[in-house]
């Protein structure tokens, strides 16, 4: 399998400095790419998305599950035939990895206008302020949204109750 290139990259547990200077890059980075404004927020808007589920997810375990996990958190922006990348992985409980998997696979079997409609309705009943610590709600239908693609994932069992949970949202070069 042929190598994609990487536009950006950073491997280890997440903050929000670090987020702050990830999207800095990728402004420095959006120039050189020459991004249409539309992408360049798209791409901001769903990095953000992915990297705060990622830090949620991973802040929710105890620093000595952290610790026992062999894989670590990161983060990358990958250029790939007419689309860019955003991936991202981090590990997660069993009971979370299970309501995740549950969660996206619904988002991915909805059509565009039902997903749309459902996101409405969700913010309509305040959902998000009740249900963000919850996870997979309103971040993933939005992801879903704005990238106009199936969410592609992967949990795979690391070891008892730790699971690695991965992400990748495909943008279009031209949206």
């Amino acid at each position: 399998m042929e190598k994609q290139p990487e536009i950006l990259n950073y491997q280890g547990y997440l903050s929000y400095q670090i987020t702050g200077k990830l999207i800095e890059d990728l402004g420095d980075i959006s120039q050189e790419l020459n991004l249409k404004k539309s992408t360049y927020r798209k791409i901001v808007t769903l990095m953000v998305e992915i990297i705060e589920n990622n830090y949620n997810y991973v802040n929710a375990l105890e620093e000595e599950v952290r610790e026992k996990s062999p894989e670590k958190p990161f983060f990358s922006f990958i250029q790939s035939g007419d689309h860019y990348i955003l991936k991202s992985g981090n590990p997660i409980l069993k009971d979370d990895a299970e309501k995740l998997r549950k969660r996206i696979e619904h988002i991915n079997q909805l059509q565009y206008e039902e997903l749309k409609e459902l996101y409405k309705k969700t913010m309509a009943r305040g959902i998000y302020e009740k249900r963000k610590k919850a996870g997979a709600g309103l971040g993933i239908m939005k992801m879903a949204k704005i990238s106009k693609n199936k969410i592609h994932y992967q949990i795979r069992k690391m070891h008892d109750n730790l699971y690695f949970y991965t992400i990748e949202i495909a943008i279009p070069y031209k949206s």
